[in-house]
């Protein structure tokens, strides 16, 4: 299949906006019918179309692209996206995976996520488990990279937290628990930091005359 990558620029504020379709013509007159929405909440490109009007803005066609996949043509959306910075609040793209604008033209630079998004993000992340595809970037996008001395303290100290016991650790023993311990080991010897009952049994011990 073919695909086209585009961009909408608007003159007056450099802003712009990249996207991904298998007819221009048809994504075009998209846009202009989104500009019309009444009872549906738009985005901030529509709108400005809406109140201005298409003269402040320019059109062209970034790559044609043959693919099999759609992921394909996405991909090379977003690729489009992180070489132009077209991400809000820079441009008019809202978001796309794979796609980042660099340094202090990301709109998230010298900012951190409060502790609540941090715990929400963990959250959603437990249980899943990157694509072969996004372990094959990340896997050269390490290479010939070195760790730094807190980051690895980090990762220590992260990896004892994880291996450390904590089943029944820290909780109080009943009564009746010390009581069944101690009947269990009732006649062991402490060998290497476990309890072993003594055999009786002895050579010949047993056997049939």
């Amino acid at each position: 299949m073919k695909g086209f990558i585009y961009l909408l620029l608007h003159l007056p504020t450099k802003r712009g906006y990249v996207g991904a379709t298998t007819n221009i013509k048809t994504r075009m007159a998209s846009h202009v019918r989104e500009t019309k929405r009444v009872r549906r909440k738009i985005d901030a490109m529509h709108i400005l179309m809406r109140d201005e009007g298409f003269t402040n803005w320019r059109g062209a066609i970034l790559e044609t692209i043959e693919y099999k996949k759609k992921r394909q043509l996405i991909d090379r959306e977003g690729f489009w996206i992180a070489r132009l910075c077209t991400l809000t609040p820079i441009g008019f793209n809202i978001a796309v995976k794979g796609a980042s604008c660099p340094g202090e033209r990301n709109g998230f630079y010298s900012k951190q996520h409060k502790e609540s998004t941090k715990e929400l993000i963990r959250q959603q992340r437990i249980g899943s488990k990157d694509s072969p595809t996004t372990r094959r970037k990340k896997s050269e996008w390490q290479k010939g990279k070195t760790l730094t001395q807190t980051h690895r303290d980090n990762i220590s100290a992260a990896w004892h937290r994880r291996t450390e016991p904590t089943k029944g650790k820290g909780k109080p023993k009943s009564a009746a628990h010390i009581k069944a311990i101690a009947a269990a080991r009732k006649g062991s010897k402490l060998v290497d930091g476990h309890y072993v009952k003594p055999t009786n049994n002895k050579p010949g011990r047993n056997r049939r005359p």
